[in-house]
């Protein structure tokens, strides 16, 4: 009985990992947290060019402008697709040492929560 198509090329962990452009350690690293497929064909892991840009494929990012379909710049500050989070003060105002107290203390109560 035999089967239709080639074996495809089984390469070494050095040669997957040259091939990606990361160190050996890394593939190690995303093959045991199953990002990418391998085998372990006598004792030693393998991977195919299929599985290399199976891989590649997995880690693109969208921006954030193209999967909200959004313009490139924010109405209000004119930076890529960010709202700024206003500080309660009012605009024109100038930022003094007490103010700076009062704006760091409080966004230490909003990261850490308040003393008990």
């Amino acid at each position: 009985m035999t089967r239709s198509g080639t074996v495809p090329e089984m390469l070494f962990e050095d040669e997957a990992a040259a091939k990606l452009r990361i160190s050996i350690d890394t593939l190690r690293r995303i093959r045991k947290r199953g990002e990418i497929t391998s085998r372990k064909i006598s004792g030693r892991w393998r991977y195919t060019d299929a599985d290399l840009m199976e891989y590649q494929e997995s880690q693109k990012v969208e921006s954030w402008v193209a999967r909200n379909n959004e313009s490139a710049k924010s109405p209000d500050t004119g930076s890529l697709g960010v709202q700024s989070r206003r500080t309660g003060m009012r605009p024109g105002t100038i930022m003094t040492a007490v103010n700076e107290a009062r704006v760091a203390h409080h966004l230490a109560q909003t990261i850490f929560g308040k003393p008990k």
